[in-house]
């Protein structure tokens, strides 16, 4: 099973993880997307905008979880920001809809998201 899970370094620590990726460098879209949690598409939207390499970046996150699920049963992969509301939540949804494509079964935490948000 592939586990990604979102979550803030300022809420509290990161979980154990196999491969933790760091999405502070990723373009912060809070001034323009205010409350907007990055399950919102708007928010994956700005975010490319302001730097398309960003899609790269994620491509190769996926392509890392994907050689590490050949080699063992279970990956748990942690995608960390400030808060875990825009930049990390958008990353580890943005690799699940990779693995959804390819048909593979991924789990999504969000960690630090409020239910309903």
């Amino acid at each position: 099973m592939i586990e990604l899970i979102s979550c803030g370094h300022t809420v509290q620590d990161p979980p154990p993880a196999d491969l933790v990726i760091n999405c502070l460098n990723i373009p912060d879209p809070s001034p323009v997307v205010l409350d907007t949690p990055g399950t919102d598409p708007r928010v994956g939207e700005i975010i490319i905008e302001a730097n398309p390499l960003v899609e790269d970046f994620l491509q190769s996150a996926y392509l890392t979880t994907r050689l590490m699920s050949q080699l063992r049963d279970d990956v748990r992969v942690v995608f960390v920001c400030s808060a875990g509301f825009h930049r990390s939540v958008f990353a580890a949804e943005y690799v699940a809809a990779i693995f959804r494509q390819d048909c593979r079964d991924v789990a999504v935490v969000h960690r630090d998201l409020p239910e309903g948000a």
